[in-house]
């Protein structure tokens, strides 16, 4: 094969064993396994030579090949060399299959543990809720919950706290006649006057403002 489209392909297809030469007209064995692993990380190296001097044995050990093989003893040693290679290719193979069920049933726990936690938070959303309460719901580190919880929802703890608690608030506000500390209570938060705070700075209206404007129109989804 042509050295251009030689490299072509071993930058294009994925290739599980290369067998060459170490000595070739354009280009040596050791410059093409390199180009191979550039693309195929993975790939099997298995180099021939009429060479037998120690030379290129020990360049073939550096160039990390699985295997080097005499042209003299050619069709028996290939064969063994392949044979060997791919029952190394067949056991990682093996191996990846059997590491996949066990990541996805942690990614399973860690999402339900989550889903649980965002739950949690909406049905207690009048109760002092913080990170340890939270982690001991869920019988996680206080630490790795935040971590896990900012992975799966791309947002913190704190973030999700506050959107459950305005959206609440603002269906109270328009759906109900409760009084603004009551309001601000039924969302965990002691102060009325932070209550108002935060409320303002998440949607630009007071809670009488938002209330004068919305009142009547019907719940949030």
């Amino acid at each position: 094969m042509p050295q251009q489209l030689c490299g072509a392909a071993l930058k294009t297809d994925m290739i599980d064993i290369l067998l060459t030469d170490i000595k070739m007209p354009h280009w040596d064995g050791f410059e093409l396994s390199s180009v191979a692993k550039e693309t195929n990380p993975d790939c099997h190296v298995i180099f021939l030579t009429g060479y037998s001097d120690f030379d290129f044995a020990y360049q073939a050990i550096k160039a990390k090949c699985d295997d080097f093989c005499l042209k003299n003893d050619l069709n028996e040693e290939v064969i063994h060399a392949i044979q060997k290679t791919a029952k190394i290719i067949e056991h990682h193979h093996a191996a990846e299959q059997l590491k996949a069920p066990d990541t996805l049933l942690s990614d399973l726990k860690n999402h339900h543990s989550i889903e649980f936690v965002q739950q949690y938070i909406r049905d207690h959303i009048d109760s002092d809720i913080s990170l340890n309460k939270l982690a001991q719901v869920v019988y996680l580190s206080p630490a790795y919950l935040s971590r896990l919880f900012k992975n799966v929802t791309g947002s913190n703890i704190t973030e999700y706290l506050l959107q459950v608690r305005i959206k609440t608030a603002k269906n109270l506000l328009i759906s109900s006649e409760k009084q603004i500390q009551d309001i601000a209570l039924a969302v965990g938060i002691d102060s009325p006057v932070y209550f108002t705070r935060i409320f303002k700075k998440a949607t630009g209206f007071t809670p009488v403002e938002y209330r004068s404007l919305f009142y009547g129109k019907g719940k949030l989804n």
